[in-house]
């Protein structure tokens, strides 16, 4: 089963709860990453952590859903318009949205448009491309540390090791020390281009040079990856796919 994740941004606590309740019983391979209730909050969050689907409102405390949208021209993200107003549709649309749903949420709407959110999901992890919303294609990603923010090209990353809580994210020549642990990079990563080998590590598939019987990854930077049993023939029958999205390049 595809796994998915998405973000809500609502500033009516109550609302947003409801939606993540609906998303919860409809789609049980959809994680709810995190729930905003204030603007300037859901910018950051939405700068930091990628998601599939974004859930958002319109009408909200200081500026719009549609200001936030146009705020993160690069964001990869399906976005479902889920407000109390009609009259921002066409707007709302020319913003490359999935959807369009009214308040209160009529369930059956509601599953309809997120299931075409998801096709146009599975679209992109299937061409291993993302579509951003000022049309210009991206692959970028921001890795918080203790001071500040890095942002890189997705591809860049060779491969992540688990650091105690941290995580050492390395680029090919440059290692980055990030506060996210491993499982959250997991989450957040594009899982058409990253595999967990084993628990301290995600490597990228595209960096991937060599595979030893001995159980161990030869990657692009000469790192060399250990890969533990439980994840063994999963990786290995990825081998096709690797050839693929090599092609990429």
């Amino acid at each position: 089963m595809n796994k998915y994740t998405c973000i809500i941004v609502d500033d009516e606590l109550q609302a947003a709860e409801l939606l993540a309740d609906i998303v919860k019983t409809y789609y049980k391979n959809m994680e709810v990453l995190h729930t905003y209730t204030q603007w300037s909050k859901a910018l950051d969050g939405l700068r930091n952590i990628p998601c599939d689907v974004l859930f958002l409102d319109i009408s909200m405390q200081g500026k719009s859903g549609l200001d936030l949208l146009k705020s993160l021209p690069d964001l990869k993200s399906e976005v479902v318009f889920i407000t109390a107003h009609s009259n921002h549709a066409l707007e709302a649309f020319k913003l490359s949205a999935a959807g369009y749903i009214l308040k209160p949420v009529d369930e059956a709407e509601f599953v309809k448009t997120v299931d075409k959110a998801l096709e146009r999901v599975q679209h992109k992890r299937s061409s291993g491309k993302g579509v951003t919303h000022s049309g210009q294609m991206q692959y970028k990603i921001g890795i918080p540390g203790n001071n500040a923010i890095d942002y890189i090209n997705m591809d860049d990353i060779v491969y992540l090791e688990a650091l105690s809580s941290y995580t050492k994210v390395f680029t090919g020549g440059k290692k980055i020390i990030s506060s996210y642990n491993l499982q959250k990079f997991k989450h957040i990563l594009d899982h058409q281009l990253f595999f967990q080998v084993h628990r301290s590590y995600i490597v990228n598939l595209n960096h991937v040079r060599r595979y030893e019987n001995i159980g161990l990854i030869i990657m692009a930077d000469n790192a060399e990856i250990p890969v533990s049993k439980n994840f063994r023939d999963d990786f290995l029958n990825l081998f096709g796919r690797v050839r693929n999205e090599s092609t990429r390049k």
